[in-house]
Order: C-alpha cells, then structure tokens, then sequence
C-alpha cells in the first residue's frame, strides 16, 4: 500500500508520496496538509471493480464498496430483503 506522509517544510508543509517526492502543497496549515494525505491515501487505494448488483465497472474505495453509486441509490432492490 501507498504511504504518504506530511513533512514541514519551514513556515508550510508539504504531502511527500512513497518515493518521497512532493506530491502536494505548499500548505499553510497542518489540518489542510494531513487532510490532503488522507486524500491522496484514499485515492491510491481505489480500482476497478464490478458491482455485485449491475455488474457494471466503477471505481472502489476499497473491500468494503462493492456497489455503484447508481446502485447504491436505488431503494427498489432492497424491498423484500430481510
């Protein structure tokens, strides 16, 4: 898995990727750089997937999506489900 970490660059800090080059900032504010982190480690873990109802592709944030949004918004193919 990806890891990138925030790393204080004098007055600003910036979000390093794995190989350790500056995938984002300057930021002014260390809640607005660990929020970008968050960001690009989320993003590094999506891919492609099928979902379980359509079996259409769509991008996964990881196991625990395996619904397309369409999907996931449609209350009809729930009725009748225990």
């Amino acid at each position: 898995m990806a890891k990138f970490e925030v790393i204080g660059c004098g007055v600003s800090y910036m979000v390093a990727g794995p190989d350790g080059t500056q995938v984002g900032g300057p930021y002014y504010n260390h809640d607005q750089a660990e929020n970008a982190r968050e960001d690009f480690e989320r993003s590094a873990k999506m891919k492609k997937r099928r979902c379980m109802t359509c079996d259409d592709l769509f991008m996964s944030e990881g196991a625990h999506n395996r619904m397309c949004d369409p999907c996931r918004g449609n209350r009809n193919i729930f009725e009748g489900a225990v």
